[in-house]
């Protein structure tokens, strides 16, 4: 006597809602589902649980390219929006993309709204402020949502990153390296204080001589990394992404 199948009737994967029991072929159990685009679809029992098909094809195929009514093409290319928007998902859920390992196999998802919308993705978001602004998380052991996500630089995102040092200012965290270059200081130098020489990130921002720096020195210090954080418009830019907004 061949096992029961495993009774998943009822339980949604991916934008597949199983609705009930199809066949069993060669000790192959096959389900009928449902998908959110409207479709039905004959899926493997196994392919359902183990994440390998999650839609009736209809993820795939928004992956190659948006639909005309996007209007997100110029000319024979897809706008830099739907891109993002494109390669987000397939990070996450397409097991054979380069970043799958990075993103989709730790458990990094996107909310169902974005899923299964490029509008609503595009009206969370907006447009890309410039070229060389791409998505990223605030969090990095979260999933990609509106309130977790933002357009940032590669620089922003490196700051952002898990390992980067901050001074504290007035309650405002900034990066060592923003602070540095706010000072026109060499950043290696002072990763190299800290990381060899085991200096408290303050210090080896502010302590630049033989002896600790006085108030004095450190208060115009601050002012001077302030000052370039508001010119900045509050964010962190190199001085090269600077001169190219």
């Amino acid at each position: 006597m061949m096992p029961r199948p495993l009774q998943i009737a009822g339980q949604r994967f991916g934008r597949l809602l199983v609705m009930n029991y199809d066949r069993t072929e060669f000790g192959i159990t096959f389900w009928r589902c449902q998908c959110d685009c409207g479709s039905e679809k004959i899926v493997r029992g196994l392919h359902l649980t183990n994440g390998h098909t999650r839609s009736c094809g209809c993820m795939r195929k928004e992956f190659r390219g948006p639909p005309r009514k996007h209007g997100h093409t110029v000319g024979k290319k897809y706008s830099l929006e739907y891109r993002s928007w494109s390669s987000m998902l397939q990070r996450c859920y397409y097991k054979k993309h380069i970043g799958y390992a990075n993103y989709g196999a730790k458990g990094i998802t996107v909310c169902p709204t974005w899923v299964n919308s490029f509008e609503q993705f595009l009206a969370d978001m907006g447009p890309r402020p410039a070229k060389n602004y791409t998505l990223d998380r605030i969090e990095s052991d979260q999933g990609y949502s509106k309130s977790n996500c933002r357009w940032a630089t590669g620089r922003e995102q490196a700051f952002n990153k898990k390992g980067v040092h901050y001074i504290d200012i007035d309650g405002q965290p900034i990066p060592v390296r923003f602070a540095a270059e706010a000072l026109g200081i060499s950043h290696q130098v002072v990763g190299k204080k800290i990381r060899v020489l085991g200096m408290s990130p303050d210090a080896a921002i502010f302590d630049r001589g033989p002896a600790a720096a006085s108030e004095l020195e450190r208060q115009i210090d601050k002012e001077k990394i302030l000052a370039a954080l508001s010119q900045a418009g509050g964010r962190f830019f190199s001085k090269n992404e600077e001169a190219a907004r």
